[in-house]
This record gives structure tokens, sequence and C-alpha cells, in this order.
């Protein structure tokens, strides 16, 4: 295991292109290691005072790590112990977090997976917003389940929400001949797996039946329910050759045969590649998602990747070329040895990639694109702003105050810890209360939230995954938002006023 340092970067684009750290962020960086062998993998925001984050740390022998930072780059001291929650659940156990989810409450949901007897394990554990065990979850604050392989390198987990505020979880299982396949579980949000979900608890999925092996990278649930698997398949072939590889399922745990090709849709995404990896995913708030990876190409270079699917699962071919995007960021050509891992919507259109740049040595590079996929040349130099020598990007989170927030691993022991770059209101599309062409309160609000607009637009409320809970649109003058059937906790309400979007944090009490 490697140790690894928590990258918070929060800035303007003046900064961004100047390619400046913030130093109001103790200094610029801060150092988050309370153990040895700590690796942070995850973050989510904290409502507008920071962000969580989770991994893992080397106890007895590894332990769950969650975490807290605020603004100015401080331990939460009312989270855990100064700030770090360390849950190690049985004596001289490996156990590794993965993933994260901040529910609209405060309540956390942490995704890890543990070295079992004779398997792996997929386990779930719920933190109070104080970072204590939640005790009314599972058995004892824990969902433990087997994860049907034995293999360390399948230790991988990724949960969601789903509608009415079941969890979902994703891992690899090993179907025998067949070789490695995704398996999907579902729990009751009090931790308790659906035997049904499946056939008989878990639903395994093979992108091509039959052929080993397959990967997931990215998972996603809808509004309606249905679940998005992200990641790559390995085809039967010598050499080795992979596509990228993205799936639906129903509530229930069936493929989606509305989907793609039967429920898969299988992407070659290089010009002469070998291998399509895919290392991340995110889904966009029309539905579209975009598959992130890398292209293998012939004789070395690694080339990152970005393919972007409509809700049907076909390629949208207004974007990059026919759909499909390579990026170099920035590297000379026959050299790049890059991959992308995360994206977010930029306010105002277009995305943020998070790329991880390894050619001589490991970088953090952030890149903002068009909604056409072309790079937005006036972002730090040429689209590209590099940072982070030494550390592996891993995880990307976009507050609604309009903050990025970055997680990376270091790749060796003695490394930068942490960086922190400002995104004030007013440079990121989300517009300070004076310069807004809208007015929107009371905030916090109850059933009704008014919105009063100059020019006519339309209105899309998203919840704290991203998911959309409601839309409409504005008329010239007042407008009665009726949130009465959304449930309490923090919102992001974006207003399209033609060419100008503007977006607002709202509490609903």
């Amino acid at each position: 295991m490697r140790n690894a340092h928590l990258l918070l970067f929060l800035g303007s684009l003046s900064a961004l292109q100047a390619q400046q750290l913030d130093p109001a962020f103790n200094g610029g960086s801060v150092s988050l290691q309370p153990g040895n062998q700590t690796v942070v993998r995850a973050v989510v925001q904290h409502a507008d005072l920071g962000c969580t984050w989770a991994g893992s740390v080397a106890g007895d022998q590894f332990d769950i790590l969650v975490g807290r930072t605020l603004n100015d780059g401080t331990p939460d001291p009312a989270f855990g112990t100064s700030g770090v929650m360390l849950l190690n659940r049985a004596t001289n156990s490996f156990e590794w977090g993965y993933d994260l989810i901040v529910l609209d409450d405060g309540r956390l949901i942490v995704g890890a997976m543990g070295l079992g007897t004779g398997t792996n394990e997929v386990i779930l554990c719920r933190l109070l917003s104080d970072g204590t065990l939640d005790l009314t979850f599972g058995t004892q604050g824990y969902a433990v389940v087997a994860a049907q392989s034995d293999s360390p390198n399948d230790l991988k987990v990724a949960i969601a929400l789903a509608p009415g505020g079941d969890i979902v979880a994703a891992t690899i299982g090993f179907g025998g001949s067949q070789g490695r396949q995704v398996t999907l579980m579902r729990f009751s949000p009090d931790g308790v797996q659906d035997p049904l979900f499946g056939g008989d608890g878990v639903a395994e999925l093979d992108f091509v039946p039959g052929q080993a092996d397959d990967q997931f990278a990215g998972l996603h649930v809808n509004t309606d329910g249905t679940i998005l698997i992200a990641g790559h398949h390995a085809y039967n072939t010598a050499p080795t050759t992979t596509d990228l590889a993205a799936a639906r399922l129903l509530a229930d745990g069936t493929l989606d045969a509305t989907f793609g090709t039967g429920g898969v849709t299988l992407v070659d995404a290089g010009t002469n590649g070998d291998e399509d990896l895919t290392f991340g995913s995110a889904l966009l708030p029309n539905g579209d998602l975009l598959l992130l990876g890398e292209v293998r190409t012939n004789p070395n270079p690694r080339i990152a990747v970005v393919v972007r699917l409509d809700p049907d699962g076909q390629l949208v071919t207004s974007f990059g070329n026919g759909g499909k995007l390579e990026l170099d960021a920035g590297e000379t050509p026959l050299s790049e040895n890059t991959r992308c891992i995360r994206a977010v919507p930029r306010p105002g259109g277009g995305l943020w990639l998070l790329i991880h740049s390894a050619n001589g040595s490991s970088n953090v590079v952030l890149t903002a694109l068009d909604d056409n996929g072309s790079l937005d040349a006036s972002f730090g130099t040429n689209g590209y702003f590099r940072f982070g020598m030494g550390v592996r990007p891993e995880d990307l989170v976009f507050t609604a105050e309009g903050r990025l927030f970055i997680v990376a691993a270091g790749a060796g022991i003695n490394l930068p810890s942490a960086l922190f770059l400002a995104l004030p209101s007013g440079t990121t599309g989300i517009p300070s209360r004076s310069h807004a062409e809208l007015a929107a309160y009371p905030n916090p609000c109850r059933d009704r939230l008014t919105v009063e607009a100059e020019v006519g637009g339309t209105w899309a409320l998203h919840d704290t995954q991203g998911r959309t809970a409601a839309s409409g649109r504005l008329q010239v003058g007042r407008n009665s938002l009726d949130l009465s059937s959304r449930p309490v906790g923090i919102y992001l309400l974006r207003m399209q006023l033609g060419a100008v979007q503007q977006v607002f944090r709202i509490v609903r009490e």
C-alpha cells in the first residue's frame, strides 16, 4: 500500500489561469496523515463548511478512515477525534474505505471492502454527523455481505442512493470460467440486504456473457430507480483487447433491454487502441453518461479518453469525434501517459475533468471543456492546469458554493500532502446576490420558494447526489416553486436565463 495525502482545491478561474494555490488554505497545503499508509479515495461536500473524505489507514492491520476538513484547512473539531474517525470493526482486520455518501440529514454512508474468511466482503457503515457510528444501521452500525471473490485485486466498491433511500453497492465477483463479473447488491435505508434483488440478493452482470473479464469503474442510480454501471470488458483474444462498457439495470437487478444493445453498450474508444480502460464515470443532469479512462495505443502511449452516451446508451455524436474525445493533457505526442478519472459539470455549460498524468512524474491535471468537447483555451495553460507533483488524483466534487475539492493518493512515501484553491463567487457562473438577475427567497425555506426573474427561463433543483429533483419554467416577475414534496436537506437550484446560468444553494427546513 502507498502513503496518500488529501488535496483540496477551491479557486477563481483567474487563479487557475495564473496557476496559483490559495494561501488562505493554511498557506496552500495541509497534511492529512493520521497514521502510516494513509490512503484517501473519496470526498463529498460537508454543507458549506468544508468537505468529508474517506479512505484507510494502517492500524492493527488496516482500518477504515473518515475525516472532515474545514474551508480554512483545519480539522473539524466537532467530527470524530480532532477531525478524524477510525473504524476498526474487528481486531486484526483488513478493511479499506472506497466510497462515501452524505445524506440530507448530515449522516454518512461509507462503502468499504474487507478481507473476510475465504472471501472478500462488502462493508457498509453509517455514521452520525459528528462521526460516531450509528448503531441503528445494520448490525451495530455495519452491513457486511460476501463479495463472491477472494482476490486482493478485486478489492473495490462503489455505492449510490436509490429513490426512497435504498443503497445500491457494486463490486467485483468471480464467475468461474467466465472470469470476473460485476456484482451488485441492494440494501434498505437501515442496512438490510434485499434478498430478492437480482433473484437471490445479488445481481451478476457480464458485459459479454461467456467471455472474461469485466471490471467496473462507476455506479449511478437514476431518479426512476434504474441503475447504471460503467466499466470495461476484456475479450478472449491474444493479445488481450478491451472496450469501454456501460450497462443499465432495472430496479430489480435485471438488465434493461431498452439501453444500448440488450442492456449493454460497448465502445472501441481509440483510433488505434488495443486496450480501452475505464477508471471513472459521471452522470450528467440531462441523463447523459460519461465513460472516463484511457486508450492504450500501439506502441506504448496511454491517452486520456472521454466517451459520452445519451440516456439510451448511444454515442452523442456532437461531442468530440463522434462521441469520443482523446486528451493529451498537454504532453508531447507519443510519450503521453494520461488517464481521465472524474468529471463534473461547469456552471454555464461544459465540463471540468480530472486527469492523472504520469509522464516522468505523477501529477494532477484539471481541464475545462465546452459542451461539444472542445478545450477551453482560456483555462490554465492551453486548457490545462497542472499541479500536485508526486500524487495520484482519486476523486473530485464541485460544491454548491462554487468550490472544487480534489483528493489524491501519494505515488510514494515522502510527498506533498495537500493543496487548496479557491473558486470565489462571481467567477464560476455562481453569482453573488448583488450581481444576480434573480432573487430566491426565503432561504432556508419550508414548502415554497419565491424566485423573482427579470427575464423568462428555466429552473432545475438538484439534490446532493446531483440528481434532478424537480424542474420547470420561470416567468418574468415573481415565481412560486412548490418544494413541499421534497425531503428536508440541501439542494442546488440552477436557473437558466437565455445564455446566462445562475446557481443558488437552497436549504429546505
